[in-house]
């Protein structure tokens, strides 16, 4: 009921928003004649709004926990809702009777209203909650009460968002029990500075020597607080915290260790290396081609190719084109989802991206519920229905990822993000570029070739990619989503040829290079001998 009363009153002041657009535009008089010109632009702005605000959560948001992210996706959804409904205004009735200028007002003063009343609703309930714990803390402080313990001085080092977390949460939570020495930042630009009211130290001040300053201002620290892991600190730091902790009574506590991060696995998705190859993952096309020759390392100079970004900005530009073009279809497909398959009509999985990061794959929802009212399983054959078949097999369930292209975390070409629990160790190589909405492994192959020969053909694009063969690979991509998949045994032969080479090559100039190492170390130790025997 909440998500509705959001999404009411978003809705709301979108409307109040583009009426007042209109007087401003009109100096402040409102014409009766032109608020009926206005009307099908507002109706079509309050009809757009609602399935753009739902995709992008903000029915879903606490609006007093709201944070910039939440501010930003506010910012996204006025910006699509306005370029479309112009769009379709102006497709309608060319936008008869309305200025220009108002689709910008209206953009403007949305902006303003939506954002300001969350974080409106974020101070007030700060207020509220710090006059609450103040009035706890006067009824404790009453006298003839005992005299509480003294809080317990925190001096915090690293100036990262973990830092930020932890300060809120001292806020929230600990005001009576924690106090704030300072920050110790571990970088000297951020010296001087302050951050919710705790002054920041420069990188420069010794630990030893900034306790003792503190103390003499009367501010005893019981307790450094370490916000990033140990390994990443500058040395000097390193060697003063391991001396405090051995020599004095304060504690130290790392803040990630706590929380149970494992710098190792921070923005990696922890595969599995050691998981064997099923029968699923051996070529049967070339029977000699091995995992090992997966883990060659990709092409330094391909990756650092300035394609990278032209590729990035043409990506960004085509899927906001699309989108806005789309976005009939879209919402003809949201409606037609929600009445024959149900809400929520977009389905997301978790996938590994570039570099292992994770992000979410959305998709329509092509199945119905995974249970029954009673709690029992539903087959999976009988969760697909014919509106369900028809999106998979005409590709339509892909079109909400033209929304992770747009944000960078997909690309229209790259390999196809796997599952996590299908990224093996020995495919980490084909994470080096984003994934794509299709690839080379998808025109060439298909579901018809083995795990490992997608793999390959993935690895080999990666290696091989060019603004010529993203082409290529988009003019086959538009023949198979209209008559199906085809096996390219030829360009699969030559991946895995090219890779095998490329391992052996690999592994051959090893051996060349450890074979001259162990050439020099004898001529050294001959020499030696030589030079000992001169001297005697």
């Amino acid at each position: 009921m909440r998500r509705f009363a959001y999404l009411g009153f978003d809705l709301a002041l979108l409307g109040l928003a583009t009426i007042l657009a209109l007087i401003l535009r009109e100096n402040l008089v409102l014409d009766v004649v032109k608020l009926a010109e206005l009307t099908p632009f507002l109706v079509v702005c309050l009809i757009v709004a609602i399935p753009i605000n739902i995709a992008l959560g903000l029915d879903r948001a606490f609006w007093r926990y709201s944070v910039m992210t939440d501010y930003v996706r506010v910012v996204i959804a006025i910006g699509c809702t306005i370029v479309i409904a112009t769009i379709m205004t102006f497709t309608y009735n060319r936008m008869e009777g309305i200025s220009r200028s108002v689709p910008i007002l209206q953009a403007l003063l949305a902006v303003c209203m939506l954002i300001g009343v969350r974080i409106s609703a974020r101070i007030l309930f700060v207020r509220r909650h710090t006059s609450i714990s103040d009035h706890k803390s006067r009824q404790n402080h009453q006298v003839g009460q005992a005299i509480p313990a003294p809080p317990k001085g925190v001096l915090v080092v690293g100036l990262t968002t973990l830092t930020v977390l932890y300060l809120r949460a001292v806020a929230e939570f600990g005001q009576d029990s924690i106090r704030i020495a300072g920050i110790v930042a571990h970088e000297d630009t951020h010296a001087g500075k302050l951050i919710s009211q705790n002054q920041i130290f420069g990188i420069q001040e010794h630990l030893p020597s900034l306790l003792k300053q503190l103390s003499v201002h009367g501010v005893f620290v019981n307790s450094i607080v370490v916000a990033l892991p140990f390994q990443d600190l500058p040395r000097r730091l390193q060697d003063e915290l391991r001396d405090i902790e051995n020599t004095s009574s304060i504690d130290i506590e790392y803040l990630p260790s706590h929380l149970g991060f494992r710098p190792s696995y921070i923005g990696q998705a922890p595969f599995d290396h050691t998981r064997p190859l099923e029968a699923s993952q051996q070529s049967t096309i070339m029977p000699e081609f091995s995992a090992t020759a997966l883990m060659t390392e990709t092409r330094a100079t391909n990756l650092h190719s300035p394609m990278w970004r032209q590729k990035r900005m043409i990506d960004a530009v085509a899927a906001g084109i699309l989108l806005v073009c789309l976005a009939p279809l879209f919402l003809l497909l949201v409606i037609l989802v929600a009445l024959t398959i149900g809400v929520p009509t977009i389905f997301w999985q978790d996938r590994p991206g570039v570099g292992g990061k994770r992000f979410k794959l959305y998709k329509f929802r092509t199945m119905g519920n995974a249970h029954d009212r009673n709690g029992d399983r539903i087959p999976d054959e009988n969760r697909l229905n014919a509106i369900g078949r028809f999106l998979r097999a005409s590709h339509l369930d892909e079109l909400p990822q033209l929304w992770n292209i747009l944000v960078g975390e997909m690309s229209f070409v790259g390999p196809r993000p796997l599952l996590h629990i299908d990224q093996a160790a020995t495919y980490t190589a084909r994470m080096s570029i984003r994934p794509g909405l299709t690839g080379w492994a998808q025109v060439t192959g298909g579901r018809q070739v083995s795990a490992i020969e997608k793999a390959a053909l993935d690895v080999w694009y990666v290696n091989n990619a060019s603004v010529k063969l993203d082409l290529e690979i988009l003019a086959r991509t538009v023949p198979i989503a209209l008559f199906g998949e085809r096996i390219d045994l030829g360009a699969i032969k030559r991946a895995c040829y090219d890779l095998m080479h490329s391992s052996t090559s690999r592994e051959q100039t090893s051996n060349v290079v450890t074979e001259a190492d162990q050439a020099t170390t004898s001529l050294l130790g001959i020499s030696s001998q030589t030079s000992s025997v001169q001297t005697t």
